[in-house]
């Protein structure tokens, strides 16, 4: 998200993200949760929509990557 503090804002393109997704995958994580609301202390809550909008171009990034590199796609 915009005002993430988890990252501290590292991960703000799609290349980011992946490269990420990727060091994560190599180091044996099972299971990623990607959001589109942060989670900080004091967040203004999003819409519904705005969690979709911010969330999806990822989540499908993600999927179509991990076909193509895990699955000899």
């Amino acid at each position: 998200t915009p005002d993430s503090f988890f990252d501290g804002g590292q991960y703000k393109t799609k290349d980011d993200v992946l490269n990420h997704v990727d060091a994560m995958l190599q180091a044996g994580a099972d299971v990623m949760e990607v959001n589109g609301q942060t989670t900080r202390p004091g967040f203004t809550e999003v819409t519904p929509q705005v969690e979709l909008d911010r969330s999806l171009p990822y989540i499908g990034a993600i999927k179509a990557r991990s076909r193509k590199r895990y699955s000899g796609r």
